[in-house]
């Protein structure tokens, strides 16, 4: 089996300036635990909901 074969092929993406909660919203609405994080189209990171809650436990 490759990656293509389980791959997601249209990622929910985010922007870098896109608002914590927002992210989170997104991570709950949609079942994501991670984002590619895009700015203009290009590929500058990757956000995991487990980044975000060591952020979030941390402020």
């Amino acid at each position: 089996m490759t990656i293509e074969k389980i791959m997601i092929k249209e990622p929910i993406t985010v922007s870098p300036d896109l608002p914590v909660e927002e992210a989170i919203w997104l991570g709950t609405q949609h079942g994501v635990a991670a984002f590619p994080v895009l700015e203009d189209k290009n590929l500058v990171g990757i956000i995991t909901q487990s980044d975000i809650s060591g952020v979030v436990a941390n402020a």
